[in-house]
């Protein structure tokens, strides 16, 4: 099976292994982490002060995307993709 994460690629997996991990991602959270940097203006000189900080975030899957979904993938198509490798460029 093809288990698909969101914003990644796809992860092969045998069937029983594919269905204990979406078990497991459904109990998980999304964790985000934000970077932000602002520039005020000093009194006086005329310069800018940078200001910068991080902010974290922690929550559920939106129900629409989910944490993740799966498909079956067949054989002939996994060993042509094996067969494959990686794609060129990468």
């Amino acid at each position: 099976m093809i288990v698909s994460l969101p914003y990644g690629d796809g992860l092969v997996l045998d069937t029983e292994d594919a269905i204990a991990l979406l078990k497991i991602l459904a109990r998980a959270e999304k964790w985000h982490e934000k970077y932000h940097t602002t520039q005020q203006p000093t009194e006086g000189n005329g310069h800018k002060a940078r200001e910068s900080f991080s902010s974290y975030h922690c929550y559920g899957f939106e129900r629409s995307g989910g944490c993740g979904s799966a498909k079956v993938l067949n054989n002939t198509l996994y060993q042509t993709a094996k067969m494959a490798g990686k794609p060129g460029g990468e």
